[in-house]
């Protein structure tokens, strides 16, 4: 009798060293933000002790940094009906992230009353924000949608030159991981952000005949005390699309708009609506108001370093989506399938001739061989070669409106302006010659490498016989 006790008691203190082991080895994969590992263990733990309401948040945790936020709520709800320390509040972020925002503002004022932490006030008003915005949403008719890396989002927008240049600025910011500047249509202005302080503000500067002005930083009513970025002037000349990181907004960067009145003043901007806007970094919205097409970036859903470039059609008057169906609703805002969203066929019809017209050029590989996106690129060199070369065309492409500009004002200028313009036109045509010398080598590059690396491809793939039909 005594050896089975000796041996029950055995059992009993290995299984709980073992527990203990268990979730030592878990609050360490936790605490080095290995969540799916931290919640293998948790789960395992979980079976052995089904009501325990720390495990249900610590599991809820884990799925809500692994973005499974459904499941997450799930098992969130359990612990905080339980009154499991801190659970209201992850439970809140996981129905915010959800777009369950009603359920986020129940759960973030419950956690504010038992806690009294005032620092997730802004959380609050943000998912009050969401609430609202939520019945709101506009029912967009995307045209396309292209996953590209962040470094090279730019090419992902085709505009027309009348509509101006977006170019990615060279600078590294602690703040920002690309600064992005608008160059108008006419080549007379350029807004651009700058890093001040621990964030980007946004500066404007002109266009002189000796070259441009003292950048003027914008109004508050434009900057605020976070980041300003991404910068896009409509055709009309008066209407300011950006991305700000304020507080005004659902969180990261959200895309507001702006208009000048007659005094040469910014009215008080305005939010986009859903689904442009969401709580992750939503930014840079492009209206080709001639073609009626727009585009606007986004890293919702996407891994690190990738974002998503949306293009759709623009209308004059817009109504919000009009149901009693949350779901629908919440599918529409989240873009999980934009199949959903409503289908204007005649609209798309009218707009496609234009969007055509405002196309980019697409690389010619050789006569059978068309490139129309960067995945199309076997090459990883090749591909940054065409980034760059696009770069170059924007490039060109604005200072052929400055020389233009210059040429121009050189008829009516004084005798000491067209000493200067003496000077910088020459040296304009310079740099364009310059450049697209360096296009048509940057081209004649890529297609030897492309036609190497897509024969290397063909071999690989054992349709050496197709060669033929291809290069």
């Amino acid at each position: 009798m005594t050896r089975y006790f000796l041996f029950f008691l055995i059992n009993c203190l290995f299984i709980v060293s073992a527990t203990s082991q268990q979730q030592k080895d878990a609050e360490r994969f936790f605490n080095a933000a290995q969540y799916q590992e931290a919640l293998v263990a948790y789960r395992l733990m979980l079976k052995k002790s089904p009501a325990s309401a720390p495990l249900h948040c610590r599991i809820g945790q884990c799925l809500l940094a692994l973005k499974h936020y459904e499941e997450a709520s799930v098992h969130l709800q359990y612990a905080a009906d339980k009154q499991t320390p801190k659970a209201s509040y992850y439970l809140a972020q996981a129905h915010f992230y959800n777009y369950h925002f009603g359920e986020a503002v129940e759960a973030f004022e419950a956690y504010l009353n038992e806690s009294n932490d005032s620092t997730i006030l802004l959380e609050l008003k943000q998912a009050r924000l969401g609430r609202d915005m939520l019945e709101h949403v506009d029912p967009v008719q995307f045209i396309d949608s292209m996953i590209i890396d962040k470094a090279a989002f730019l090419t992902a927008y085709r505009l027309n030159v009348d509509l101006g240049a977006l170019k990615q600025m060279h600078k590294t910011s602690p703040v920002c991981d690309a600064l992005v500047e608008f160059f108008s249509g006419r080549g007379d202005r350029r807004i651009f952000p700058v890093e001040i302080n621990g964030q980007t503000d946004l500066m404007q500067s002109d266009s002189l005949l000796d070259g441009w002005t003292d950048p003027i930083r914008l109004p508050d009513e434009i900057n605020s005390a976070q980041c300003e970025n991404y910068p896009f002037v409509l055709s009309d000349g008066v209407t300011l699309y950006f991305g700000s990181t304020s507080e005004k907004g659902l969180g990261g960067y959200d895309i507001f708009f702006s208009r000048m009145n007659s005094s040469g003043r910014y009215l008080t901007p305005q939010h986009a609506p859903m689904p442009f806007n969401s709580p992750y970094n939503d930014y840079l919205m492009v209206i080709d108001d001639i073609a009626q097409i727009g585009w606007f970036a986004t890293d919702r859903y996407q891994p690190a370093g990738k974002v998503a470039v949306y293009q759709f059609i623009v209308k004059e008057k817009r109504e919000p989506v009009n149901t009693e169906d949350e779901q629908y609703l919440r599918d529409c805002a989240q873009l999980k399938n934009i199949r959903l969203l409503p289908k204007h066929t005649e609209t798309i019809t009218t707009a496609l001739p234009k969007i055509e017209q405002a196309s980019p050029i697409v690389f010619i590989v050789n006569d059978t061989l068309i490139y129309y996106a960067l995945t199309d690129f076997h090459s990883i060199d090749a591909r940054e070669i065409y980034i760059a070369m696009t770069d170059s065309v924007q490039q060109s492409t604005y200072l052929h409106l400055l020389l233009d500009r210059q040429r121009t004002a050189f008829i009516n200028a004084t005798e000491d302006e067209r000493a200067l313009l003496r000077q910088s036109i020459p040296d304009l045509e310079k740099q364009i010659l310059q450049l697209q010398k360096a296009i048509i080598d940057m081209e004649l590059r890529l297609r030897r490498m492309e036609t190497e690396a897509r024969l290397q491809f063909l071999i690989r793939s054992g349709l050496l016989d197709a060669v033929s039909k291809v290069i």
